[in-house]
């Protein structure tokens, strides 16, 4: 049986778009970068191209980032990937 999270894979990134309006800024351009270490768990996001007035009030938004460690965390119990369905990344 292989289990969840395959070592032989370094990393995974993710990126997107973040879409909204914050105090009257538009938000239309700031990136979400995700870096994921398959292999210990550890995640690293960043966000990028904010508007002058906004960097202080995103700190709202760190949940976001937070969610992907949940997402592949590594422990004992299951983590949110396998808690919401998800299946061995080599399947």
């Amino acid at each position: 049986m292989m289990s969840f999270i395959d070592t032989a894979i370094e990393a995974i990134r993710f990126s997107g778009n973040i879409v909204g309006t914050m105090n009257e800024e538009d938000l239309d351009s700031t990136k979400m970068h995700v870096f994921v270490r398959v292999s210990n768990g550890q995640t690293f996001t960043a966000i990028s191209k904010l508007p002058p007035l906004t960097g202080y009030p995103m700190q709202i938004l760190v949940p976001l980032g937070e969610l992907m460690g949940w997402l592949f965390a590594i422990g004992e119990g299951k983590n949110g990937f396998q808690i919401t369905g998800g299946h061995d990344l080599l399947d």
